[in-house]
């Protein structure tokens, strides 16, 4: 009985929701460093919410027709009140939220968690509540009252309602899946535990089924409580931001986890009380006691395995982070030999966060989940970068004592250094991304680099600080809502106004278009059934369907065309300074090998489309069309298009011998601007595992090049995933695997050489044997 007494206090106060425990003071020197944040990130938020403000000021003018200074100045006025009332809750808020992340550790493991925050990011990334945008105080909607006519305030009110009602739809859609998710997880869990206590307590149907409408209530309750919140949250990011998280999303609400715990819920509990006869209550009770007790003798067991397996990470870790310095300063690698008590020590510490962390979570885990667990035999978990041995304050404690004065100096540079050259390659490489779609000069290239490496510098999930995180995601919309922050001030200077549009739209969208068009080459849509009463189809509806198919397909294909060609039209008219009536005619050529390339599309297309869907019926053709989406529809590369006579014949006869070299050169030094831009980016990665000298990256910068130049087709041909094989952390070191292994131990120290001759060559030589055999082949059909 004394179990179940046990158990039974423990249910008598269940878990706060989030929103609850975040009130909650912590410890004295946690709640210091929260404020300490808390003025860096409100600081952020505030400049954030000023720009939105200015182009929200900026809309209303254009849209009215404002004119009168005296009324614009009212409502810049206006705005800035605004902003000080939506910035008052603030400060508390954001607190709140960065208490939920806190992780019971005790306080000196969690300041130190917390000094590896990316607060830059963070401060216009957290999520919030009790917070309202500007234009949505009272104040602001007075001011537009008093200084706007009927006509205008109608005008403006059009397009704010139809803005906000977009904003709305677009959560809704963000939260489903998320909710959904949840939902799903959440019934699973509690079924569990109902057919367990069932079997338990031998139940009969009716109780079942008051458990399962119990529970039910119960989970509509979390989902409601948390997707208010959730909407509440979103609502409060700017315009800019939100579609920064439509493009982290995927289509998937991710800024935080749901909790979803029925079982824990004092809903439920209330609800077993009342099913369960006293005597029954205490036996279940007595059961999930003992399954506690057995469950907490194995964790020793489970945990054993899992520490054997990271240490060996662990104490890798730290060993990199000790030769990177001895490598970094020319130093004998005795010294570092006085490291290893310090080093193992580290390991310890780091082996009982490890447990700590993992005890925390196991529990918690439910008990229809414990004997999954018991069966797998091992149980890891994720520990704070800050837990790690080469993150571990005494050890770098430690690792600075071994230096002099001057040599920590030196190496505070290199490390300052290597972050600038990551910085440099991430910055180089979003302008080579957004080249392919907006065609800069290189005057142009040269003074947007600065630009776009201060952009990196804040973009923290495509710089991840640990040597060992290599699942860190760096798609391509990273860099695209990275581009959402730059100012069209400080872009209208570079760019002209045709520039300017393809830029906000290509971040806008968060991809290049010909990425979300291969994205959803492989994801055949399948309606759902209609519920609505449907009426027999008939016999010619199945041409119908294949022409009106056809016509859309058509037309998505046109668009794509077009933006290749009309691209390159404006290229060749930027680089070579052509005058209108030549620009014009390049376009009236552009457009026409657009036609001439969509008829031959359209007539295969409309062969293989009516060989693939040959036996379709009426009432299945819509379904067949569906689930051939996207697949047989984007086969044509840039070259069909531009490799069109008409258009090179136009181009021979409209451009002199000056022009058509000077577009020729610009050409050609931007595929020269990309291929550095992969080798910088594949470098900066090869360096942040390896730990490379900056004389090592010189070194190597060239020989990555040259490799990428050479292998460049092989290498795009053998992935066909939409994100570009230079930013998935499995294919990025490819080229370093095309370099000839005399040459690398003749670049390398023995050390790095171990490091880089291990798991991660293994894994690129998987494919590059593939790749080198796939060169060959090409060279032999060129001949």
């Amino acid at each position: 009985m004394a179990g179940a007494i046990v158990v039974a206090k423990a249910q008598e106060k269940p878990r706060l929701p989030w929103w609850e425990r975040g009130n909650q003071l912590l410890s004295p020197e946690i709640e210091k460093a929260l404020g300490e944040i808390e003025s860096r990130m409100t600081s952020l938020r505030r400049k954030d919410i000023e720009g939105h403000m200015e182009e929200v000021i900026e809309s209303l003018v254009t849209t009215t027709g404002l004119a009168e200074e005296a009324k614009r100045k009212a409502l810049r006025d206006a705005a800035a009140a605004a902003l000080e009332e939506t910035m008052k809750p603030f400060p508390a808020a954001v607190t709140r939220t960065n208490r939920i992340r806190l992780t019971a550790n005790g306080a000196i493991p969690t300041v130190a968690a917390m000094a590896g925050w990316s607060v830059d990011l963070a401060a216009l990334a957290r999520l919030v509540l009790g917070c309202n945008l500007p234009d949505e105080q009272e104040v602001w909607t007075k001011a537009l009252r008093e200084n706007l006519s009927a006509e205008q305030l109608a005008k403006w009110q059009v397009v704010v309602t139809a803005k906000r009602k977009a904003r709305d739809e677009a959560i809704t859609g963000l939260l489903r899946q998320w909710q959904d998710s949840y939902r799903e997880g959440g019934t699973r869990l509690i079924e569990m535990r109902i057919k367990a206590m069932s079997s338990e307590i031998n139940l009969d149907k009716d109780r079942v089924r008051k458990l399962r409408e119990a529970a039910t209530a119960v989970i509509d309750r979390i989902c409601k409580d948390e997707v208010d919140r959730a909407t509440e949250s979103l609502r409060f990011e700017i315009e800019k931001r939100f579609q920064e998280t439509l493009a982290r999303s995927r289509g998937t609400f991710n800024g935080y986890a749901m909790e979803m715990a029925p079982a824990e819920d004092a809903g439920w509990r209330r609800a077993v009380a009342e099913i369960l006869k006293p005597e029954e209550l205490a036996k279940w009770e007595r059961r999930l006691a003992e399954e506690k007790a057995k469950f907490d003798k194995e964790i020793p067991n489970l945990l054993k395995g899992a520490i054997d397996q990271m240490t060996v990470q662990w104490k890798a870790g730290a060993d990199l982070e000790a030769d990177s310095v001895i490598l970094a300063l020319g130093l004998p690698e005795e010294r570092a030999k006085s490291l290893e008590p310090a080093k193992q020590s580290a390991l310890e510490r780091v082996e009982k966060a490890y447990i700590r962390t993992a005890k925390t979570q196991l529990d918690q885990v439910d008990p229809a989940y414990r004997e999954q667990i018991l069966k797998q035999g091992r149980f890891y978990v994720q520990i704070q970068e800050s837990d790690l041995p080469q993150n571990d304050p005494l050890f770098k404690t430690a690792l600075q004592n071994l230096l002099t004065p001057e040599e920590n100096q030196r190496l505070a540079a290199a490390k300052e250094e290597r972050k600038a050259r990551r910085e440099r390659a991430l910055g180089h490489l979003m302008i080579s991304e957004l080249d392919k779609k907006t065609a800069f000069t290189a005057t142009q290239r040269e003074k947007l680099l600065p630009i776009a490496e201060r952009l990196m510098n804040t973009a923290g999930e495509l710089s991840p600080a640990s040597r060992y995180n290599n699942g860190f995601d760096m798609g391509l919309e990273r860099f695209f809502s990275a581009g959402l922050s730059a100012t069209d001030q400080e872009l209208k200077v570079i760019l002209d106004p045709v520039q300017l549009a393809r830029w906000r739209e290509t971040c806008r969208t968060g991809t290049a278009a010909g990425d979300r068009q291969r994205r959803i080459a492989f994801q055949p849509l399948v309606s759902a059934p209609s519920k609505e009463p449907q009426r027999s189809p008939e016999p010619e509806e199945v041409e119908i369907q294949l022409s009106d198919h056809l016509v859309k397909k058509a037309e998505a294909e046109r668009k794509r065309l077009l933006e290749i060609m009309m691209l390159e039209a404006e290229d060749a008219t930027r680089v070579a300074a052509l005058p209108l009536e030549v620009s014009a005619r390049l376009g009236t050529a552009a457009r026409g090998a657009v036609e001439r390339t969509l008829g031959t599309w359209k007539s295969n297309t409309e062969r293989s489309l009516r060989s693939t869907t040959q036996g379709a019926t009426p009432a299945n053709i819509k379904q067949r069309l569906a689930g051939m989406e996207g697949y047989y529809y984007e086969r044509n590369d840039n070259s069909t298009v531009t490799s069109q006579t008409m258009w090179k014949k136009t181009v021979a006869a409209a451009l002199d011998e000056a022009q058509r070299k000077a577009w020729e050169k610009e050409i050609d030094t931007r595929k020269d601007y990309r291929w550095n831009a992969i080798a910088a980016a594949v470098l900066a990665e090869f360096d942040r595992r390896i730990g490379l000298t900056p004389v090592q990256c010189t070194q190597l910068e060239p020989m990555l090049t040259k490799v990428i130049k050479e292998y460049m087709d092989d290498i795009e041909g053998y992935f066909s995933s939409a994100s570009p094989w230079y930013l998935q952390p499995y294919s990025v070191l490819l080229p370093v695997a095309g370099l000839p292994e005399k040459e690398m131990k003749a670049l390398l120290s023995k050390k790095q050489w171990e490091r880089w001759s291990g798991e991660d060559l293994a894994s690129a030589m998987n494919y590059w044997e593939n790749i080198e055999q796939n060169h060959k082949s090409r060279k032999e059909r060129a001949k």
